[in-house]
């Protein structure tokens, strides 16, 4: 039930309102009744109503007073202003205040019920957007760590940059990143992928839980056998051991407990110290450049950035402007642009730079699943175009370690993805034409923007501006007046209305401007044209 508050100097118009409407019916109760705007106002903060009907000349303290002083209390609340014939700048000051609507006195009873119906429609749809809203909070709360994970995946892959946008996004998701290190953890079974996935969840967990009393922990999955996470200090570290000392025998511990209850092989990459967003791409990259030595120290080892710092291989970093373009290319369907940017790519790797294998097959790999998410987060595609799920993926990666092999079998996909991506958009431009333009020959007697036409289609105006000249040979604005004036020809012709009549009933209220236009247009003034074709 919304609460309702009356407030008016004259008894019998409170007693009125109260009486002889059926505030039930309505879903609404009257929980009171003031006699001038100070007790409104005292009600007001007592209460808190939803729909308030006040009038405003009252003593102690108007109408006007008590709106203002009271909208912090009730800023989603229904006002409602009572008022004589004569107090239009009154009215105009209620509106400008926050009322919501205003009934002239005297009043009929009819009149204040439909206002009264206005008001608590209003509350419906705020009602109705707050649970919407709820929804969504909930909604991006229980997806809050899946979302911020892989955005900072994106970071790692550098398939985002850490901008100033970026670093907004990061603050929507409370995320924050200081000084820290980053921990590659690399498990070393050949199990399938299914229980692969169960080992990385249970060594996320215990990770976690060894850690976040000394650490802030966050673990981003990389794909395949990988964990990478970063570590803040939350300088709790004891003993007058430095922070790498300390960190380095919780590793070992962790690895050995790991390695003792489950009978997981883990091999592990620590970082330098980084500072910042700006920095997470540049640690991963350490990262996965000492990992590769692991061969060197047998399983189980903490590999340090700091005792392996070569310039032996190129940074695979090298290749992410190709990667950007490729992507790029897929999403847009340019099917000679994916097979530009793969023909860069193996000359790169083949001629140009001296890349570490792991590097260059898991750069092939991570666009492989790339290629692959896409068209699972897209509905319009074919997806039945890999013929599997990602975990045959996995095997036939597992099966395909040579370079060559993985790189074909990239460049078979974003080609098929390619061809199916530009042939979704097609199919769907048209639609998006075709309704654009069912909904402006509904409307072309109203006063109807190409922004009205883009909402309604769920566009862009750029976009959809662009897609009519394409698709037409005319801009929205031509194609409007050439339709506003055949509806035009065909009133001259078929009925006896006045061409001010016309004007209106084609969107154009001025009908000046209208037989301006339609001479621009059809060469012959309106009239002209009307005897030309046999009606007078």
């Amino acid at each position: 039930m919304y609460k309702v508050l009356i407030i008016d100097d004259e008894p019998i118009v409170r007693k009125g309102m109260v009486n002889v409407i059926r505030w039930h019916d309505l879903g609404c109760n009257v929980i009171g009744e003031a006699g001038n705007g100070l007790e409104g106002k005292k009600l007001i903060i007592q209460e808190k109503p939803d729909i308030i009907l006040t009038d405003i000349h009252m003593p102690e303290m108007n109408g006007l007073e008590m709106i203002r002083e009271t909208l912090e209390v009730v800023p989603q609340a229904q006002i409602i202003v009572l008022t004589g014939y004569r107090d239009f700048e009154y009215i105009q000051e209620a509106l400008r205040l926050g009322a919501s609507d205003y009934l002239l006195k005297p009043t009929k009873l009819g009149a204040i019920q439909d206002c009264v119906q206005k008001a608590i429609n209003a509350l419906n749809e705020q009602k109705k957007n707050r649970e919407t809203l709820d929804k969504l909070e909930r909604l991006f709360k229980k997806a809050r760590p899946a979302l911020l994970e892989k955005r900072l995946r994106d970071v790692v892959f550098r398939v985002s940059s850490v901008d100033s946008a970026f670093i907004e996004e990061m603050k929507l998701f409370g995320f924050e990143l200081a000084d820290f290190k980053l921990l590659l953890i690399e498990i070393g079974d050949h199990s399938d992928a299914y229980n692969r996935q169960l080992n990385k969840l249970g060594l996320r967990n215990a990770f976690t839980e060894t850690f976040g009393g000394a650490y802030t922990v966050t673990p981003i999955d990389i794909g395949n056998h990988r964990i990478l996470f970063s570590l803040q200090t939350r300088g709790e570290n004891v003993e007058d051991k430095n922070d790498d000392e300390v960190l380095i025998e919780k590793i070992e511990a962790f690895m050995d407990m790991i390695k003792g209850v489950f009978d997981m092989e883990l091999d592990s990459a620590l970082s330098t110290k980084g500072s910042g967003l700006i920095d997470l791409y540049q640690k991963a990259s350490e990262c996965f450049k000492t990992i590769e030595y692991k061969h060197y120290l047998g399983s189980g080892a903490i590999l340090l950035t700091q005792d392996f710092m070569t310039e032996e291989y190129d940074d695979i970093s090298i290749m992410t402007p190709f990667q950007t373009s490729f992507t790029n290319a897929i999403q847009v369907g340019n099917v000679d642009s994916v097979q530009a940017q793969l023909n860069k790519m193996k000359k790169a790797y083949e001629t140009d730079h001296c890349f570490k294998a792991f590097d260059i097959q898991d750069f092939f790999v991570r666009l492989s699943y790339d290629v692959f998410n896409y068209v699972l987060m897209h509905p319009d595609l074919t997806h039945d175009i890999f013929n599997m799920d990602a975990m045959h993926i996995q095997e036939t990666f597992k099966e395909r370690r040579e370079i060559e092999a993985i790189y074909d079998l990239l460049a078979k996909w974003s080609v098929q993805v390619a061809e199916n991506r530009n042939e979704a958009q097609n199919n769907s431009i048209d639609t998006l034409v075709v309704k654009a333009m069912t909904y402006m020959e509904s409307r072309y007697s109203e006063n109807i923007s190409l922004k009205e036409v883009a909402e309604h289609v769920s566009i862009s105006t750029y976009y959809l501006s662009r897609l009519f000249k394409r698709e037409t040979g005319k801009n929205f604005s031509e194609y409007l007046t050439d339709y506003r004036m055949d509806k035009a020809k065909e009133y001259l012709v078929d009925s006896d209305m006045k061409l001010y009549e016309i004007a209106d009933q084609i969107g154009l209220s001025d009908p000046h401007y209208f037989s301006r236009t339609f001479k621009k247009h059809v060469g012959l003034t309106p009239s002209q044209y009307r005897e030309e074709h046999g009606h007078t």
